[in-house]
């Protein structure tokens, strides 16, 4: 199973106050991840995120500590890397890079 990543917290959608929070996730292949990126910007720029071990077959909790610059429109992306080097593509695919839209409010 090709390498794969989704955010648990914060959810689609979702309006968050204007504060610090720690952003979350499960990633899962059918090799451990070896890493998880998450992107603040839209997919701009990246940044990687603490990811625990793997357990047996288990998927793997990825997170990272986000203050929002100021209040407005976001969308965070994450994506997973496995040992071979094989990342979750762009666009066009089943385990496509993940995606959520959300409101920082003042």
């Amino acid at each position: 199973m090709e390498p794969e990543s989704i955010f648990v917290s914060p959810a689609p959608g979702s309006r968050m106050p204007f504060q610090a929070a720690e952003i979350w996730g499960w990633a899962w292949s059918s090799s451990p991840i070896k890493r998880v990126e998450v992107s603040l910007d839209g997919g701009r720029t990246w940044q990687a995120a603490q990811t625990e071990s793997r357990r047996q077959h288990s998927w793997q909790k990825f997170s990272a500590d986000w203050s929002p610059a100021q209040p407005g429109e976001y969308e965070l992306r994450c994506r997973a890397t496995d040992p071979n080097g094989r990342k979750q593509p762009a666009t066009g695919a089943r385990n496509s890079i993940y995606s959520v839209k959300l409101v920082v409010e003042p």
